[in-house]
């Protein structure tokens, strides 16, 4: 299964104009691991025709900014939780738009989030297939596919 760049733009946008009604822009920006506030992944397991992993990686900066967005209240008042909640859901829309773009049957995960990169915690035996970057509200974030291994009991 081969996903494009553009495809997973195109998702990533629709999703951040319509959910979050922030602007979404393509970035060469690489994420910086050392960042001093910090990074939330989340990720999706997918089984069936396809096997794989799709993760998202933002800032926990840009977390605050979709959490208090996405639950219409003020910054100040976003929640560890809420962060973990909204990075999830987030995921979890990314993901079910790009099952629609695999043929034949397959089943998604629910989502779990994690501190830090993504590309830090993909198991030996993957592929990476694509690692789109972006900037939304000035933070650069990602999405990866990793084609491959999923864990057990996933």
């Amino acid at each position: 299964m081969v996903f494009s760049s553009d495809e997973i733009f195109k998702l990533v946008q629709y999703i951040w104009d319509t959910v979050l009604e922030i602007d979404v822009t393509s970035s060469d920006a690489a994420l910086q691991p050392d960042s001093a506030d910090g990074f939330l992944t989340g990720y999706v397991h997918v089984t069936g025709e396809w096997v794989g992993t799709m993760a998202l990686s933002c800032p926990k900066g840009l977390a605050r900014l979709a959490a208090s967005t996405l639950l219409g209240i003020d910054r100040q008042e976003v929640s560890d939780d809420d962060m973990l909640d909204t990075v999830g859901e987030l995921t979890n829309m990314v993901a079910g738009n790009l099952k629609g773009l695999i043929e034949g049957s397959c089943q998604i995960s629910v989502p779990e989030v994690t501190q830090g990169l993504g590309r830090q915690l993909f198991p030996p035996g993957s592929l990476l297939l694509e690692r789109v970057t972006f900037e939304s509200g000035g933070q650069p974030f990602e999405v990866m596919l990793v084609e491959g291994v999923v864990a057990a009991g996933k």
